[in-house]
């Protein structure tokens, strides 16, 4: 969690791998200490989190200023092979005395754990406990339960999950553990979860203001920002059908707003989300997405924010509006091929989605460069453009061998022209999202291009639209809302009756055609001659 932390201020190696592991990996190292020494299910919480003085030294104790010292003291030890020492100091970091960062803190305590199981130390159970409370204290729940979960108590779960309320994964832990509990005894902790749950719903309720009552949302997202479960933070503040938002518009919010969009971006780049490369999964989000920025702009204009802070503000806006709506679009046509029987009727929509994985490439600092070339690569060779899915799909296989190993570099040649194309690029995952097969059979495609046909890898004109030709002296006017494409005084452009957004008039007559609906505003639309 705080690798690059850590090297910074010279934590050897050992160090520094342990820190990639979270709270999820104790469960192993806790099945192979209990072969050894079965840790004992302590059925009182109280018990659990009651620390012999000798194993845990608190923080006057040991008088560290700083998370820094604290590192450099058990790395220390650790060389000198005084792990007991070592996971004491590790345990002594508070929040936020030692660091501000709670990321920093944690690390710190799961690293101790590591160190007892990894050295079998006998204080392993009751340092459990005790990082448990700790996590508690500093309102971190669901890591809180996960590891009274590793010490099978369930009760103890329970308790901490309605603690954060988190009242659905109670419920889950409550089911989880129905069989090592008598009816009675479930049936009482499922009473006891509903009537805290009602307790909940009541306190958020019963404000004698409409401010207490909108505020409650808020409060309730910020619970959900910690949880790292951003989606359904945008959720319950969005109203989707009204396109507002269910709190207060307050310039003190935005900062907040802007900083869940971004971990929502965050969490669609992570190799184990599906919201880039399933389509079915990522269109309800993206126009979710949608929808939220745009109620933020919706009432941005009227705040009295100083300048330039609003102005950034409202241009990050705009630009995280023009990229959900382009995915959402992009993913609308993705569904619909899938859906035709007919390749005629298709070529329309695949013509649609080229151009829009094209355009899509000019967002590579905010999305995963192996997807944005990878989707290039299929769409130029699904419509015949065969010369530019080799130059995508061979600058696809560079991004994968950077990935499996760092050394291996990346060649930009063909893009350094690119004006909207950042390289290098700034967002190169660490891990894969295809598969093995479907990254080899890519790889097999283009040695194959390369030994039959005679390669010129200068990208066509149409995908230089991002590239230094007659447009690029010319100022760009909008971005067309079926592809994404710049759009500019010379182009053949049309209006949406509705919205007045602006497209390309080859392009929405295409999409009007298929969808009878404007992408932008949803209204019943027709084509354009």
């Amino acid at each position: 969690m705080c690798v690059q932390y850590l090297l910074s201020i010279g934590a050897d190696a050992s160090i520094t791998d342990c820190f990639s592991c979270n709270a999820h990996s104790y469960a192993v190292f806790c099945g192979v200490w209990n072969d050894a020494c079965p840790i004992q299910t302590v059925h009182q919480h109280q018990q659990q989190q009651q620390q012999p003085q000798s194993t845990v030294l608190s923080s006057s104790e040991m008088k560290f200023d700083s998370i820094r010292d604290i590192v450099r003291e058990a790395d220390a030890c650790k060389q000198h092979g005084n792990y007991e020492r070592a996971v004491q100091v590790l345990l002594s970091a508070r929040y936020p005395q030692h660091s501000e960062l709670r990321s920093e803190v944690i690390s710190a305590w799961e690293h101790a754990l590591h160190i007892c199981s990894e050295k079998a130390l006998h204080s392993l159970p009751s340092n459990i406990a005790f990082v448990a409370k700790q996590l508690v204290s500093i309102d971190e729940f669901e890591k809180a339960a996960q590891f009274y979960l590793e010490m099978n108590d369930h009760r103890a779960a329970v308790d901490t999950f309605i603690a954060g309320n988190l009242f659905e994964q109670a419920r889950r832990v409550c089911t989880a553990y129905a069989h090592a509990m008598d009816d009675n005894e479930h049936a009482l902790l499922m009473q006891a979860i509903e009537q805290k749950y009602e307790a909940f719903l009541s306190s958020n309720n019963d404000g004698n203001t409409t401010s207490k009552a909108d505020d409650s949302p808020l409060q309730h997202s910020h619970q959900l920002f910690k949880q790292e479960r951003y989606i359904e933070a945008v959720t319950l503040l969005c109203d989707d059908k009204n396109g507002v938002l269910k709190t207060s518009e307050s310039v003190e919010n935005i900062p907040f707003y802007l900083d869940l969009v971004s971990m929502v971006l965050h969490e669609m780049n992570r190799s184990d989300s599906q919201l880039l490369i399933d389509a079915n999964a990522a269109l309800p989000v993206m126009t979710k997405m949608k929808t939220f920025v745009l109620s933020i702009l919706s009432w941005l204009p009227k705040t009295a924010q100083p300048q330039p802070e609003a102005e950034q503000h409202r241009n990050m806006c705009l630009r995280f509006v023009d990229l959900f709506h382009l995915l959402s679009v992009k993913h609308k046509c993705s569904v619909a091929l899938k859906q035709q029987k007919h390749v005629s009727s298709s070529d329309a929509l695949h013509t649609l989605y080229h151009k829009q994985c094209i355009a899509l490439l000019s967002y590579n600092d905010w999305l995963r460069c192996d997807v944005l070339f990878e989707n290039a690569g299929h769409a130029c060779k699904t419509v015949g453009k065969h010369l530019d899915a080799f130059i995508y799909f061979n600058h696809f296989v560079d991004i994968c061998d950077h990935i499996d190993d760092a050394d291996n570099d990346i060649d930009y040649a063909d893009f350094v022209k690119c004006r909207y194309l950042s390289v290098p690029h700034k967002h190169i995952p660490s891990t894969h999202i295809y598969g093995d097969k479907h990254r080899e059979q890519i790889r097999d495609w283009v040695l194959e291009m390369l030994a039959t046909s005679e390669i010129n890898p200068t990208l066509s004109d149409h995908h230089q639209l991002h590239c230094g030709n007659d447009q690029a002296r010319q100022q760009c006017i909008a971005k067309c809302i079926v592809t994404g494409r710049p759009l500019y005084a010379s182009d053949t452009t049309v209006q949406c009756r509705a919205c007045k957004r602006n497209a390309d008039k080859v392009s929405w007559n295409m999409y009007v055609d298929y969808f009878k609906i404007c992408p932008w505003c949803q209204h019943a639309q027709a084509p354009i001659y």
